[in-house]
């Protein structure tokens, strides 16, 4: 998911298979991501919207943010002997 997130953070557009547990998870989260089945040269030759970057922009950095959190969390968890 790191090269997605990557992707999607830099305004770039994804398609993925609708079949793709990750197409649902980005869609359930509000990234703007499409479907292969909705490949047609209007999607290939036109760019997201500022606006439509910059959300996902902000959802992939959140969930980046969020998760290295959660790695560094279980990380030091791991390091407490008991």
């Amino acid at each position: 998911m790191g090269n997605i997130y990557f992707l999607l953070s830099n305004g770039v557009k994804v398609f993925l298979l609708k079949q793709n547990p990750a197409f649902q998870f980005l869609k359930e989260k509000g990234f703007i991501v499409f479907s292969i089945d909705e490949i047609c040269e209007k999607k290939l030759t036109s760019f997201l919207t500022k606006e439509e970057s910059l959300a996902n922009f902000t959802l992939a950095h959140d969930i980046m943010a969020h998760e290295k959190l959660l790695k560094n969390t279980r990380c030091l968890i791991n390091s407490i002997s008991l």
